[in-house]
């Protein structure tokens, strides 16, 4: 705003300054107009219904995307050995920031999977595999992590077999890890992969804290470096401890006996056909102080285990495996109640004493795959 005085004032120094100060006064009446119409318009409600859009684009997104995948468990967790670990649940984790885990995972093998090396090197960790023809574990070491191509985080759906595929996934499921490597000096990438399984607990439980997601399992398919570093990262990121899970004597025979009884009673109809009829196979370790035979293995056809539970008298207490060991005692004058069953397998899985697993995809037949992993969470419940 200019003012008489301002007038007299620039005709009084400059003869041409009355016609400058016109031009000024349009400048500031055009500029007052735009600023005007750019804040009537940049106010008015966005368009369309996608509340982050508006008439000048999209606006920035304040929280991180939910950028998860899902998939079924037959992709992965099938016809692969095992190593079964136990862990208290994590603190402020979040399927939401799936990215993001990645990323620090990523950087943390980066920065620390030299020191594993040079220890896995020294013998000091213990990672073992699979089992040899003689029972002792093979353990597999990894003189050089090679190059990390990938990462994934994803969800784990262990009822997806069963559910609508348009169904609203859930807010909190099993995890799988998927750590894709190149090893030094060769060109084929290889997978690697740890399943973090959600502990079977209902909404209503009062132990539950909005803090903690209670996974309680965690199945490992990795090499000791890879397998290392995985853990140490999730016990520093989520404040939990993770340790190997092995099974005592009477929870494996648990686990075994409620899982056979299951599979092959008489109400399981839909359990039938040429792979349900592999045999159940059981392992028992002989006493020390016997020199020259260390196991002994019992195999009992699929249509024997049927036929034994189906002729179970009404209300016995006695489970299948105690059935089949005095039937073995009889026959072969063994005492198998002075032995110890350290593995057995079905058609269904294979499972060890010292925490190895396979899983075979007959399992999802059997609609049995969510209950036999709660089994493994808790034997002795």
């Amino acid at each position: 705003m200019t003012t008489p005085q301002d007038e007299e004032m620039a005709d009084a120094i400059d003869p041409a300054g009355k016609d400058s100060l016109q031009k000024y006064r349009q400048d500031i009446k055009a500029r007052n107009l735009l600023q005007s119409f750019v804040t009537s318009y940049a106010s008015q409600p966005s368009t369309g219904n996608n509340p982050e859009t508006t008439r000048w684009g999209s606006r920035p997104r304040l929280q991180e995307e939910d950028a998860r995948t899902t998939i079924a468990p037959s992709s992965t967790l099938f016809n692969k050995t095992w190593n079964l670990y136990k862990t208290t649940p994590f603190f402020k984790f979040s399927l939401q920031h799936c990215e993001r885990y990645q990323s620090e995972l990523q950087a943390h093998i980066g920065a620390n999977a030299r020191n594993f090396t040079t220890a896995s090197n020294g013998g000091d960790l213990y990672f073992p595999k699979q089992i040899d023809g003689d029972g002792h574990n093979i353990v597999e070491t990894l003189d050089d992590l090679g190059d990390v191509k990938k990462i994934e985080f994803q969800v784990l759906d262990l009822d997806e077999t069963q559910r609508d595929a348009d169904a609203t996934p859930r807010k909190l499921e099993s995890v799988l890890i998927t750590v894709t490597v190149r090893p030094k000096g060769k060109t084929k990438e290889l997978p690697y992969y740890c399943v973090i399984l959600l502990e079977s607990l209902s909404a209503e439980d009062t132990r539950q804290n909005a803090d903690f997601t209670y996974y309680s399992t965690i199945l490992m398919k990795a090499p000791v470096v890879i397998g290392q570093v995985i853990t140490q990262w999730l016990e520093r990121k989520f404040d939990c401890r993770v340790c190997r899970l092995t099974f005592q004597k009477s929870d494996l025979r648990k686990v075994v006996n409620d899982s056979i009884e299951q599979l092959y009673g008489p109400d399981q109809d839909e359990f039938r056909g040429d792979k349900a009829n592999r045999p159940i196979e059981l392992t028992y370790a002989l006493p020390a102080e016997l020199s020259g035979l260390k196991t002994i293995s019992v195999t009992i056809p699929a249509a024997e285990a049927r036929q034994l539970l189906a002729s179970r008298k009404a209300g016995s207490q006695a489970g299948i495996l105690e059935g089949i060991e005095d039937h073995c005692s009889d026959s072969m004058k063994i005492d198998f109640g002075r032995l110890d069953l350290v593995r057995a397998g079905c058609a269904v899985w294979y499972i060890a004493c010292e925490g190895k697993l396979k899983i075979f995809p007959t399992i999802l037949k059997a609609n049995y795959l969510r209950t036999f992993l709660q089994a493994l969470e808790n034997p002795a419940g």
